[in-house]
């Protein structure tokens, strides 16, 4: 039986004259395999990041696919956040309670869609704020003079917005910003 085992496992497991105990250790050793794997998979989901190199949709499906190989792990990934798990900070130095983390696609007047990875659902804020420093992490750039900005992502313009009172507004699509309405 010992000589079917991959090289690999097969020196991780100790010699046993008993079936049982030579399947449980087996069983062991596997299982210690897999919670690395789920480690790597995990780290691997944590750390992507779109790169612009690819399309979006491999992005996505490629992060998909590392949810499948967890789930096949029993490992479950969940949207779901519990009771008090974060909070966001706001300007009058109260926290408002975050309902849910997900990616989410805008597109931008020229067509190009902007996908906020992270965005968090703070159903107490009237206002949806974009984190410059966090898309900065991302690749992207932007330009602010004569009351508007220019976007960027790897020096290549994506799109751009205006000042209106305190806050910068990008613009979007204008279909796409119709269907936000509704």
């Amino acid at each position: 039986m010992k000589g079917s085992i991959t090289t690999a496992i097969r020196g991780a497991i100790p010699d046993s004259d008993n079936a049982k105990m030579y399947l449980a250790h087996i069983e062991e050793e596997f299982q210690g395999s897999s919670k690395a794997h789920a480690t790597t998979l995990i780290t691997k989901m944590v750390t992507l990041k779109y790169s612009g190199s690819y399309g979006v949709c491999e992005h996505i499906l490629r992060m998909n696919d590392m949810i499948s190989q967890l789930k096949g792990l029993d490992m479950e990934i969940s949207e779901k956040l519990n009771q008090g798990d974060r909070n966001v900070l706001v300007g009058n130095g109260e926290k408002a309670q975050v309902e849910a983390v997900r990616t989410l696609c805008l597109v931008l007047e020229n067509g190009f869609n902007l996908d906020l990875v992270d965005t968090v659902y703070v159903p107490s804020m009237t206002r949806n704020l974009i984190s410059v420093s966090r898309l900065d992490a991302y690749g992207y750039s932007f330009k602010f003079e004569n009351k508007g900005f220019s976007h960027f992502l790897y020096s290549r313009i994506i799109g751009s917005g205006l000042l209106e009172g305190n806050f910068y507004k990008l613009l979007l699509n204008a279909s796409f910003a119709e269907s936000l309405k509704q």
